[in-house]
């Protein structure tokens, strides 16, 4: 099983600012806004609040309440009114989908979603002398690939469930790509009681990547990920990984949204590092 580190979410440049995390520890990646976004803000639920009551209160840079969004990742049941056969899905194009073609990511293969965050009060004000933080937010385990290209319209008369997924209501070219999750997550050998896709309700010390008292590019990371080489795609170089007492410490790229992490040869810490990851959900 390869296990993608999938950049997701608010950014500096799209939405201008990190998603929030509340005093009590809920958090929810605010998808970007994009003028040919099948919604807006205003008609997205999330576990912290309709996004457009989100958005007004958070005044982040580069986005308002009545901007379309691309929402997607699409992990959150309850974010729309759903066809009966929807689960959790993912679009990808262009270089980054063909880097995940060219690593070979198939069915079964592990999406950890990740992006900016950052603690607010109760009212999403920002707090003082809050880190900015990386954090994985969300998953996807492949169950199957639509290969959508160009014809987005018979795509989406073909599977009803996902005709209103941005990347089939927009085209994005040739290798457009919608990644349905399985499911339920299987890791290793053992089958969990935990959906194949969905976002952790809470910010948890295990899925935090930044490593204490650095920018958020920083990451802490155990000792499989570059012993005895790296593994993580575009992070080969091994003048970015710095040993420390419990792993590495990675300066991670600034740009780029699909890092692939090949667990061949390292699939026992892999999967002992994934179980630590889903420790809170219900198994």
């Amino acid at each position: 099983m390869r296990i993608i580190l999938s950049r997701k979410g608010f950014d500096a440049q799209y939405g201008g600012g990190p998603s929030p995390i509340l005093p009590n520890g809920k958090m929810f990646s605010l998808p970007i806004p994009h003028p040919m976004g099948p919604k807006t803000y205003q008609d997205i639920a999330s576990p912290i609040g309709h996004l457009g009551a989100v958005i007004e209160k958070l005044k982040p840079k580069a986005a308002s309440p009545q901007d379309r969004a691309h929402l997607d990742p699409d992990l959150y049941p309850d974010s729309l009114p759903r066809h009966p056969d929807w689960t959790c899905c993912f679009g990808q194009y262009g270089a980054a989908q063909q880097h995940l073609a060219n690593q070979g990511i198939t069915a079964g293969d592990l999406f950890l979603f990740f992006g900016w965050f950052r603690r607010v009060d109760n009212n999403l004000r920002p707090l003082p002398k809050q880190p900015d933080l990386h954090v994985i937010y969300g998953w996807l385990q492949v169950q199957k690939m639509i290969n959508i290209g160009t014809d987005i319209h018979s795509t989406a008369k073909y599977y009803p469930a996902y005709a209103d997924h941005p990347h089939l209501t927009h085209s994005f070219g040739a290798n457009n790509t919608l990644y349905i999750a399985k499911d339920k997550l299987k890791i290793g050998q053992q089958e969990l009681d935990i959906p194949g896709g969905g976002v952790f309700p809470q910010i948890d010390l295990d899925r935090v990547l930044t490593a204490e008292g650095s920018t958020r590019s920083v990451w802490n990371l155990p000792k499989w990920f570059a012993h005895p080489s790296p593994a993580l795609s575009y992070h080969q170089k091994t003048d970015k990984w710095t040993p420390t007492p419990k792993g590495w410490e990675l300066k991670s790229a600034p740009k780029g949204q699909e890092f692939v992490i090949n667990t061949q040869g390292r699939s026992r810490p892999a999967n002992h590092w994934l179980k630590k990851i889903f420790h809170d959900q219900p198994i």
